[in-house]
């Protein structure tokens, strides 16, 4: 075998009898004392020193050199319950969790962390941005019906890089990656402002007529007076409401978590706020108070238990 001449601490590189090239190195101990071997075999010498400078690499920033076999799949489920999990907003859960179930597993799940690329990341995104997506459900007879979709929107494809993202920064910070891949990818292009589309007086006015014989008219007139948000109104509690006053404090909104609807304070002062009601809204609020009481008389036991403003019947 022919040996290639190699620093003291650097390892070695030879060709084996049967062609192949072989590396190795010497590195630390092991936990029975005994000098840790790193080594393996290549088909060309080219790809044996590669290998063996990424072991090299590893060992000046003091990266665990053991292989790491973890996918991103496997990891990705990590990330999720260890970093994501009960540190972060129930609706922030919930997010990453479809951004990886939906779209980043099915085409990036196998891929070994370690082997993960700019290139694996760049031919993703853009074959989500640009070929139509096959999925399969359930036909009418209950056989499995493949069907076309249009590719994803720009939008949708910021929010798996930006998962991705997150998620590669914490393999980064646990050393797992020398680097976070997503980083190396280039700048998305701006997508073009939508204005958003709003209702006319008349149209408001229109849909208050409409729905005024219905249990939740009282809610979409507040919604149209105040521009409280769905999980605002919805999570607004008597506490809050002060008709006499003729204001209302917007400090919680309901959340579904796990198929559950949560109560959860907002997070940040500005969406703390105080508003005032105009008097059709106050009307409506007395009016819902006494609808809701007689709801109660009727309901079940614990009916409305947070004390919300608006409830199922």
């Amino acid at each position: 075998m022919r040996a290639n001449t190699r620093r003291t601490g650097q390892g070695s590189v030879f060709q084996r009898k049967d062609g192949r090239w072989g590396w190795g190195i010497t590195h630390a101990y092991n936990e029975h004392g005994n000098p840790r071997r790193y080594q393996g075999i290549k088909p060309s010498r080219t790809e044996a020193v590669q290998e063996l400078n990424k072991v090299l690499v590893k060992m000046n920033l003091r990266v665990p050199v053991e292989e790491d076999k973890q996918t991103l799949g496997q990891f990705m489920a990590f990330w999720l319950k260890e970093a994501i999990e009960g540190k972060k907003a129930p609706k922030t859960v919930r997010f990453y969790e479809q951004m990886t179930r939906l779209y980043i597993l099915p085409a990036l799940g196998h891929i070994s962390l370690a082997d993960l690329t700019p290139l694996h990341l760049e031919a993703f995104f853009n074959d989500r941005a640009r070929e139509p997506r096959k999925i399969q459900r359930a036909g009418k007879a209950g056989q499995r019906v493949e069907i076309e979709l249009a590719p994803l929107a720009a939008s949708t494809v910021r929010h798996i890089r930006a998962t991705l993202r997150a998620a590669l920064n914490t393999a980064w910070k646990w050393k797992k990656l020398q680097e976070n891949p997503v980083d190396r990818l280039d700048p998305l292009p701006s997508t073009p402002h939508k204005e958003p589309v709003y209702l006319t007086p008349e149209e408001a006015q229109r849909l208050v007529k409409a729905a005024k014989d219905h249990y939740l008219g009282n809610l979409i007139l507040l919604a149209l007076n105040t521009g409280l948000r769905l999980g605002e109104a919805t999570g607004l509690r008597w506490e809050d409401v002060d008709t006499d006053a003729g204001d209302l404090r917007v400090r919680t909104q309901l959340q579904r978590v796990k198929g559950k609807l949560v109560l959860r304070e907002l997070k940040t002062s500005s969406s703390r706020r105080k508003l005032p009601l105009t008097q059709a809204v106050i009307e409506a609020l007395r009016d819902q108070r006494a609808n809701q009481f007689l709801w109660s008389v009727a309901g079940q036991e614990g009916f409305n238990s947070l004390g919300l403003v608006f409830t199922t019947l």
